[in-house]
This record gives structure tokens, sequence and C-alpha cells, in this order.
């Protein structure tokens, strides 16, 4: 029958072993709160394991050593009342200074120092019998002589320190944490903050009920001196279309307000906004969202209030026509992003992206194919019931392009080509959809 053996714990920890990484460890590996692992620190006897062989404890020994602290394997029947002792004097002191030394005892037989055991490596005597069987020719050991004075204080003292250092150690954790929580708290606040704006102005900006501010701030995007004496030369004359292609679709849908819309034009910018994210990650893009609303805050060159705020990013193209591919508008942030030449003849498509990206922060969607760019029917045409179909000759603002035949489509010549559609319509919030209208559907 195999000797059964405890596992104990007193606190110890391997020399040049940082008592609260050795902590953590603890903690990593038994699933354990801190305050648990804190307790097994006092100095008293902890049991690990109890009623186990000696291989199943050789194992759990070197596997819980790995983490820098030190147990101590017992027989069952054995009572370590030295070891005890010395761990409740000296366990708090150890915490600030060095840990001390693991200790070793001479086998009675043969004299091997070895680690405390039930037995020797050596010559293998059980411990506990040889006493035993000895026990009658060794004279009675004395009793210990009680403690000095001087003692006594100094193991008070020794005690005193090691509380004092414990709760230093403890008071330096909870900062941590509270510093983590602070920094947690903070980002659920702003998140909560802008989310509560966002709702509040898109309620605002939803009821139609007053002409909203939309500034168009130029930036210099590949910082050339053509580019730089371009926009020298802008005016918001050249965003007049804007106003006057939004006001033209209100009326047509009866919308109460006159001038949806009224175009102001900005001091240049100098620093370009943060680059969109490139996968499609929520997280990154609301990472860049932050950003975004950052960066305008940081940059906003117009001195009025504004509601809109698009941002034109003028930069040599090769075809020097805008695409909104390349273009971005943010509804909760209400801010758009355009990218355009700096030329003339690209003003009415430059207006046209402005339209876009603006209607994107109201709330419309995209309605045509991302991969063939073709209008997606129907709410990507501006007259999808007419007969014959093809050709179209007006475009849907959200599509851009003219059908000119199922798989075909040509380029507006500026707004005056393009509509603002139904589906749009009620996206933006300028008509209501009645309870027996139905979408067109089908395909063309």
């Amino acid at each position: 029958m195999s000797q059964k053996i405890n596992i104990a714990f007193y606190g110890k920890i391997k020399n040049g072993a940082d008592i609260e990484v050795v902590k953590q460890n603890l903690m990593r590996i038994t699933g354990k709160d801190s305050n648990t692992i804190d307790a097994m620190f006092t100095g008293k006897e902890v049991i690990l394991r109890k009623d186990v062989d000696r291989q199943a404890a050789e194992k759990f020994k070197a596997a819980f050593e790995k983490t820098g602290a030190i147990c101590n394997i017992q027989s069952v029947d054995q009572e370590d009342d030295l070891a005890k002792l010395t761990m409740e004097t000296s366990s708090t002191r150890q915490q600030e200074e060095e840990p001390p030394p693991i200790p070793m005892e001479s086998c009675p037989n043969c004299g091997f120092e070895q680690h405390f055991d039930t037995e020797c490596r050596r010559c293998g005597i059980v411990f506990q019998k040889f006493n035993q069987k000895d026990e009658g020719k060794k004279p009675a050991k004395a009793a210990p002589e009680p403690l000095s004075e001087k003692m006594q204080e100094a193991v008070a003292k020794a005690k005193t320190i090691g509380q004092l250092s414990a709760m230093q150690n403890r008071r330096r954790y909870n900062l941590r944490r509270i510093f983590k929580l602070t920094r947690i708290g903070l980002l659920v606040s702003i998140l909560i903050g802008v989310a509560a704006y966002s709702h509040f102005t898109q309620s605002r900006i939803a009821g139609w009920k007053e002409t909203l501010d939309v500034v168009i701030y130029p930036i210099n995007g590949d910082q050339t001196p053509k580019t730089e004496a371009y926009i020298d030369m802008m005016n918001v004359e050249q965003f007049a279309g804007v106003e006057t292609f939004m006001s033209a679709e209100g009326a047509s849908y009866g919308l109460p307000i006159e001038r949806p819309v009224a175009v102001h034009f900005a001091q240049r910018i100098m620093e370009l906004p943060p680059e969109p994210p490139v996968t499609k990650s929520s997280l990154a893009a609301i990472w860049w969202s932050l950003q975004m609303r950052y960066w305008a805050y940081r940059h906003d060159t117009y001195e009025d209030s504004s509601d809109i705020r698009i941002y034109v990013i003028y930069k040599a193209l090769n075809d020097k026509q805008p695409k909104m591919e390349l273009s971005v508008g943010l509804r909760k942030a209400l801010i758009g992003i355009v990218n355009s030449s700096p030329d003339e003849n690209s003003d009415r498509y430059t207006n046209i992206v402005i339209v876009h990206e603006l209607l994107h922060t109201l709330g419309a969607s995209d309605k045509y194919d991302y991969g063939s760019l073709s209008p997606v029917y129907p709410e990507g045409y501006a007259d999808p019931d007419q007969d014959p179909l093809y050709p179209q000759y007006r475009g849907e603002i959200m599509a851009v392009r003219i059908p000119t035949s199922k798989s075909d489509f040509s380029m507006p010549a500026g707004l005056n080509d393009l509509v603002i559609g139904e589906k749009t319509c009620l996206e933006i919030q300028w008509c209501k959809k009645d309870d027996n209208q139905k979408d067109n559907q089908g395909d063309p």
C-alpha cells in the first residue's frame, strides 16, 4: 500500500521572485480571485493536495513551483510544527525583504543533506519509522527557552513591517484597477455623449423645419502650386448649383421649406483628414469615425455654426472627374469627404458628388451595383415607369449614372440631368410612405 502524502504551502516564494507576479501566476493556474490568493500568503499552513501518492505529489509540486511559489511535501501523519512556527514569525517579513532559503535537513542514518521529505533520497529510510525505532535511545529534548524581550520586540516589528508591505502592495494593485476602470468609463462616456448628440441632431434635421447650413471646406490634397492657385480663385458661387438642385427637388415633393440647404464656403484647410479604413471591420469604422470627428473639430475654419460639413480634397485626377467610390458620407457625424480635381471643367461633377455625399449624411443609400456600377432597378432609375424603359433621359442622384440599356449607362452632364427618386425621398424624410403604397419590384 503506497504512502499518502499532503502538499502544504506556507506562503514562501523563490529567491528573487516578485510576490505580485507570483500571485498573478497562481490566480491564472488556479482560477482563484485575488482575495483568495492573498489569504494563502498569511504564513499559515494551506493544504493544496491531500492524501495523494508520491508520484502525483511530485508532479503537482513541479507544476506549482513554476509560478515562483514553494510548496512542501509531507506525510499524512507528520506534524511540522517547527515549519509552522517559522512561517508565522517570518512570512510577513519575507514580502518586504528577500525570501528565506528553502530549509535543508540531514538524514539521521547516512547524513545526506536534502530538502524536507518523508524519506532519504540516498539510503531510502523512512524518517518517521527510523525516529520511532531510536526514540528510546535518544535523550529527551529540552524545552525551548522563552524568547528574550529584545527578540519578542524584533518579531513584533517584523510582523508590523510585513503587514505594512502587504497593505502597500494591495494599494498599488487597487490603484491600477481604478485607473483601468477610469479609462474604460471615460471611453464609454464619450461614446454615449457622441450617440446622444447624433440622435438629437438627426431628430432636428429630420423635421425639415429650418434651412440646414452646409459648409464647404477646400483642402489642397497634392500640395502643388497649381492646386493652391485654383483654391485661391474659388468662391461660394461655384457651389450654387447644390442649393438650386435641393430647392427644386424639394418643391417637386411639396417640401414646406423653400430653401432646404444654404451653402457656405470656409477657408482652406492645410492638413488632410484621416484615411478611411481599408478593412470592413465595424470596430475599425467606429475608430475612424471618432478620429474623423476629432480631426474635424480641430480643423474647423468656419467662424459661424454649421449643420453639415463637406471637405473637398482637390488633387490631380487622371480623368479629372470625381468618383463616388472615392468619396465618403458619414450620417451620424454629418460629415462628407469629396475627392475632386483642380479644374474648372470638373466643377459640375464636383457638385454632383457633393449632393450625393450630402444626401448620404441625411440617410440616403447608394442605388447602384458596387460591382458593375450600373443603376439598380427600380430605385436607381429616375423614371422606372417609362415606356419604353430605355434609354432613360435622367438619372437618380444616388445612382448618378443614366441607364441607356439594361447593361449600359452614361454619365450626367450636371445636376440638371439628375433627380431625387421616391426611395431617396423617403430615406431623407422629405415624404412619407402611404400605407397602401408598394415599391416597384421586378427586373426591367
